[in-house]
């Protein structure tokens, strides 16, 4: 069997039998991946490399017809250790993990999705304050939600058309994918999704720029990005089979441990001209 050299970064490790780890990566251009690690446990053969969330270049081999590759070498690239130093680190790297265990198909190869789980876990490990972490990872959420191919309708008003620009506040509307304005807003709009002008704004930029991005241009508060996760969490649900019961989870995630200054964002003019509909998010 001819020898394959990839980057992949750990999704998950399972034992197998008494001296065996079966572990699944996403990989630059082969897709998520499994393969089996022979005497991978008590054993310094592949050192740390076989840890969720570490970068390395992996060599293996897979026969035709079989899904579970065999790994024959690792080097590691970088070990994000310091995603474990705190409890929201880890929870937020555990969801992205998640996101790629569920809604990408074995071998299915998505290099920009590589692209932004790598540079997503980068900046979760890397963002020193904490309350900043919430906008990054609303856009991961956002940039998974495009990719699926949901992406929100950021221009007007999804029942009677009125232009974002000429409103205060939106009524987010998960199941339709965009938003509504308070004339079109009924009961049935979760009071949890009412969008400020600024947080509008956040939410247009997380779709399109990239994530080392996000934190210069974010107008709206901390606060605020609560809605946003909660929109993007229904939305996710809804559009995406398979997610509910973990998206579920991550309710019980540490967030009350966001909190940042009172907030001295001025509200900002909706942007004239929201941005291209790619289906491929810049990571």
């Amino acid at each position: 069997m001819e020898s394959i050299k990839d980057l992949a970064i750990v999704l998950r490790s399972t034992q197998f039998q008494d001296r065996h780890l079966i572990v699944t990566a996403l990989t630059q251009n082969h897709g998520r991946i499994s393969a089996m690690a022979r005497n991978a446990v008590q054993s310094r053969r592949f050192g740390g490399t076989l840890a969720p969330f570490t970068a390395s270049e992996w060599i293996f081999s897979q026969r035709p017809g079989n899904e579970l590759a065999t790994l024959q070498q690792t080097e590691i690239k970088r070990a994000f250790q310091g995603l474990s130093k705190d409890l929201m680190r880890l929870s937020l790297a555990s969801a992205c993990n998640e996101l790629c265990l569920r809604i990408l198909t074995h071998s299915q190869v998505v290099p920009e999705l590589f692209k932004l789980h790598s540079h997503a876990l980068a900046l979760i490990e890397e963002t020193t304050d904490i309350p900043s972490l919430l906008p990054i990872f609303n856009s991961v959420l956002m940039k998974w939600l495009i990719w699926s191919g949901h992406r929100p309708r950021f221009e007007a008003c999804l029942r009677c058309g009125t232009a974002f620009q000429l409103l205060d506040a939106l009524f987010a509307d998960p199941t339709q994918g965009g938003w509504l304005c308070s004339s079109c807003c009924t009961s049935q709009t979760s009071p949890n999704c009412c969008f400020t002008r600024n947080l509008w704004i956040d939410a247009v930029n997380g779709s399109h720029l990239p994530l080392r991005h996000i934190l210069e241009h974010r107008v709206a508060s901390v606060q605020e990005h609560m809605m946003l996760f909660e929109y993007l969490k229904q939305s996710m649900a809804f559009h995406i089979s398979g997610l509910n019961t973990f998206l579920q989870s991550l309710t019980h995630a540490p967030w009350e441990d966001f909190s940042e200054p009172s907030d001295s964002r001025s509200t900002q003019p909706l942007p004239t001209n929201p941005h291209p509909q790619s289906q491929h998010p810049s990571a």
